[in-house]
C-alpha cells in the first residue's frame, strides 16, 4: 500500500481518548476512577506520549466488527479488555505494521485473562482480521493449561452453534476458520519440528512458570511466515525468579518508568505498589480491575 491513511476504517490518532475503546479505561485511570497502581497510571502518560509524537493509525472499522462479538461471550470485555484489545489487534504504524505486536497482560488470579485470550484468538482468525492462514498457538507448562483458552472458545462456539457454524468448524483439539484458512492450536511442549509451525499469534499462558527462553524461542522464530505476527504473553504472578517474566517485568520498567524505546512492546501490569496494601481490600483492584465486575471473587 502506498499509505495506510488511504485504507477504508484507517483514522490517524493523535489523542487515544478520541477512540472510545481507549478512552474508557484511560479515563478512569487518569481520573482515579479506579484504584491503580504505579505501572497502570505510567502506562497512560506513555501512551499519550506514544500517540502524540508518533503516526499510529487505528482501524475503527475492524475494531466495530471485533466488539460485535461480544454477543457471542457469555460475558462483556471490561473495560481494561477493551483497552488492550484496541491497542494490541487495531493500532498500526505507518508503514501497516502493528505499533504493538507484542503485549504482556499481567495481573491477579480471577483477572479473566482465559476469556481474554480466547476473545482475541477469535478477533484474530476472523474474517474481520481478514488475514489468510492466521493461525493462533496456544502454549503452555500444562496440557491443562494450555487446553483453557482453547476450550473457552470452543464451548462459545458450541453454545451459539448456529452462527459460528457458518463460518467455523472445529473438534475437541483443533479450531479453523472457513472463511481465513487460520487455525487454532494448543501445544505442552514446543513442537519439535518448527518448521510445520505458522503461527500468525502465539499466546504463551502462565508465563510466570517459564525458567528460560527455549519454549518461547521455539515458536518466535517460526513467527513472521505470516502477515502482522503478534505474540500475547499472559500471566499471573509467581515464584519463579529469574526467568522469562522478571525479564519481561524489567523491560517494562524500562519503557514505563525510565523512557526505553518499546521496540513493539505493550506491557500491561496490575499490581500492587508495596506489600504493605495487600491488607486493604480497597487496594486489591489495583491488581485485578476485574474485581469490580465480578463479586463472586471477593465472597
Amino acid at each position: 500500500m502506498d499509505s495506510i491513511s488511504s485504507v477504508d476504517g484507517m483514522e490517524l490518532v493523535k489523542n487515544p481518548s478520541d477512540v472510545p475503546e481507549i478512552a474508557a479505561w484511560m479515563n478512569q485511570v487518569e481520573r482515579g476512577d479506579v484504584p491503580a497502581g504505579r505501572d497502570s497510571i505510567a502506562l497512560m502518560a506513555y501512551l499519550r506520549r506514544v500517540f502524540a509524537n508518533e503516526e499510529v493509525y487505528v482501524d475503527r472499522r475492524m475494531l466495530d466488527d471485533f466488539k460485535r462479538f461480544d454477543v457471542l461471550f457469555p460475558f462483556n470485555l471490561f473495560p481494561w479488555e477493551d483497552f488492550a484489545l484496541a491497542l494490541f489487534m487495531c493500532c498500526y504504524r505507518e508503514d501497516g505494521l502493528p505499533r504493538w505486536a507484542d503485549m504482556l497482560v499481567l495481573g491477579g488470579r480471577g483477572l479473566g485473562k482465559t476469556a481474554f485470550d480466547a476473545y482475541i484468538s477469535l478477533c484474530a482468525m476472523s474474517s474481520a482480521h481478514g488475514i489468510r492462514n492466521y493461525n493462533v498457538d496456544i502454549c503452555a507448562n500444562t496440557e491443562t493449561q494450555s487446553k483453557m483458552t482453547f476450550d473457552e472458545l470452543k464451548s462459545a462456539m458450541e453454545t451459539h452453534e448456529d452462527v459460528f457454524s457458518r463460518s467455523f468448524k472445529w473438534t475437541d483439539t483443533l479450531i479453523r476458520s472457513k472463511s481465513t484458512g487460520a487455525e487454532m492450536h494448543y501445544w505442552t511442549n514446543s513442537p519439535k519440528n518448527r518448521d510445520g509451525l505458522r503461527p500468525g499469534m502465539v499466546i504463551y499462558d502462565e508465563v510466570h512458570g517459564y525458567q528460560d527462553w527455549r519454549n518461547i524461542n521455539v515458536f518466535e522464530t517460526a513467527l513472521g511466515k505470516t502477515e502482522n505476527p503478534r505474540s500475547l504473553y499472559s500471566t499471573t504472578n509467581g515464584n519463579v525468579r529469574e526467568g522469562v517474566l522478571d525479564s519481561m517485568t524489567a523491560r517494562a520498567e524500562g519503557i514505563l518508568h525510565e523512557g526505553k524505546p518499546d521496540n513493539g512492546f505493550l506491557p500491561i501490569i496490575f499490581k500492587i505498589d508495596s506489600e504493605d496494601e495487600v491488607h486493604d481490600e480497597r487496594n486489591w483492584e489495583k491488581a485485578n480491575p476485574s474485581l469490580r465486575y465480578r463479586p463472586s471473587l471477593l465472597a
